[in-house]
């Protein structure tokens, strides 16, 4: 039986947004951010996802993460989780 390493990752509409607060009403962030709007290392959420996959990772899932308070309503982020086959202890993947 093929056996799976799962990974999470999580991208939020806002990079700047300070630890533990919401995104403000006035603060306009699109889902197709995760194409256009670049990090510190001047790469795309998009660009680190085709990353994963070169390393062997697959998508598997894609979660929007809502946020409802009285400053904002609305999509805050998204959470991906990922596979990859487990390596076994002579290098190779499980299963072939």
């Amino acid at each position: 039986m093929k056996k799976w390493d799962y990974m999470i990752r999580v991208h939020y509409m806002s990079k700047t947004r300070p630890k533990g607060s919401s995104l403000l009403a006035d603060e306009h962030y699109y889902a197709s951010d995760i194409w256009k709007k670049k990090d510190e290392d001047g790469k795309t959420t998009w660009d680190d996802i085709k990353e994963m996959g070169k390393e062997g990772w697959e998508m598997i899932s894609c979660v929007p993460l809502a946020e409802s308070s009285e400053r904002y309503n609305g999509t805050e982020g998204f959470l991906f989780v990922f596979k990859r086959p487990l390596e076994n202890e002579g290098g190779g993947k499980k299963g072939d």
